[in-house]
């Protein structure tokens, strides 16, 4: 393992960087170093994963018409609300 202040330092760099690194925008040092620091580290390598998996949520989410998610919701809120009233 890594020197404990340059561990710590990395962890800031990488929840900070997050983004930046999957989305390709940080340089060629910096996402090395969010790689590395991911590779060693099981909380930012969760981090990463979820992050991953959210925004690909999110990009499946374009083709769908809004109008059509509307209705499903007031519909299980309704649901919700009955239930707590009976």
């Amino acid at each position: 393992m890594r020197h404990p202040i340059r561990f710590h330092r990395d962890h800031r760099f990488t929840v900070i960087h997050a983004s930046g690194y999957l989305d390709g925008e940080l340089d060629a040092d910096a996402a090395r170093r969010v790689h590395d620091h991911a590779h060693i580290c099981p909380k930012c390598h969760e981090m990463l994963d979820s992050l991953r998996r959210t925004i690909s949520g999110l990009r499946g989410l374009r083709g769908s018409s809004r109008a059509s998610v509307v209705p499903d919701v007031l519909d299980a809120l309704r649901s919700d609300d009955e239930q707590r009233t009976s």
